[in-house]
């Protein structure tokens, strides 16, 4: 074999090679029935955001044109967007849940997280419900929540057939949000599901919030009934969290909740066994849509 045979022979191989492994093969993941939509707003600090929007199979089709759904709406959705997304198709094909539509609301622009800490810091931002004292990145909480009554509930119920069912889920201080939106605004969401929530943080707001409530000291829209607290909790912690005393403190706290015997409150909490800050979710996803959407009538 002559060497300038042996060469177009190396050159057609090297092309075969370039042809299998380059990027002209590979194509972008898209989510099917999902959309994006960029919202902003003058009421936070943050400012923009991006949600993140799943429709139920079978949405658009002729048959399903009357049909409402309720809402499932998600913190941080550039991380649990897809993995709620994953769990709900099971949850639904074996008919343990209803079709929902799925709300992740996120902060990165086309879908791409910033690097860094920055989301940390924006969700830091949003979630927390005071002002920590040495960090002015705090406390932005009631902000948060009135920007998603006033702009993403109402685009969500203008533009989309819903049945005014909705399920706020949160995971660490995500988590937090949940349960200061239970008590800041009994009702508005009528399912919580709070993940590893970040119940020590400020001096354990969530136990003097709780207990204000229920001593009628607080102010919340639900009046002075402090016996009521209309919502569907789902709770879960993992035995191995790693960070801080988040396992103790959420034992302690689904105690006091336990304890007060609210009107109108079905609470479960679960001690996941083997499960870490992180990882928990993974667990905790499927029971928290089923309990928290088990409320909900067609």
């Amino acid at each position: 074999m002559s060497k300038k045979f042996q060469l177009v022979i190396s050159l057609l191989f090297a092309c075969l090679v370039a042809a299998w492994s380059g990027p002209s093969f590979a194509a972008a993941y898209q989510m099917p029935d999902t959309e994006m939509h960029v919202i902003t707003t003058i009421e936070t600090r943050n400012q923009e955001y991006m949600l993140y929007l799943q429709l139920p199979q079978g949405y658009g089709e002729k048959e399903n044109r009357h049909k409402k759904y309720p809402v499932v709406y998600v913190l941080d959705a550039y991380w649990d967007f897809p993995v709620i997304a994953g769990a709900r198709s099971g949850l639904v094909f074996d008919g343990i849940v209803p079709e929902f539509i799925l709300v992740g609301i996120g902060y990165s622009k086309d879908g791409v997280v910033e690097e860094g800490d920055i989301v940390n810091t924006l969700r830091q931002i949003d979630y927390t419900p005071v002002q920590d004292s040495v960090d002015k990145n705090t406390g932005d909480g009631a902000s948060f929540l009135g920007f998603i009554k006033s702009s993403v509930v109402p685009f969500v119920e203008t533009n989309y057939r819903t049945d005014n069912y909705r399920v706020l889920t949160g995971t660490s201080w995500g988590g937090l949000f949940s349960l200061y939106a239970m008590f800041e605004n009994p009702g508005f969401f009528q399912g919580h599901i709070a993940i590893t929530p970040a119940v020590s943080g400020f001096h354990r707001w969530a136990f003097v919030r709780e207990s204000k409530f229920f001593s009628d000291d607080g102010i919340s829209e639900m009046g002075p009934s402090s016996n009521q607290l209309p919502a569907y909790l789902y709770m879960s912690v993992g035995t191995d969290d790693q960070l801080g005393n988040f396992t103790n403190e959420s034992i302690a706290f689904s105690q006091v909740l336990k304890d007060r015997q609210y009107e109108d409150f079905d609470f479960r909490f679960e001690l996941k066994e083997n499960e870490h800050h992180a990882s928990v979710k993974i667990a905790s996803f499927g029971q928290g849509l089923m309990h928290a959407l088990s409320g909900y009538q067609e």
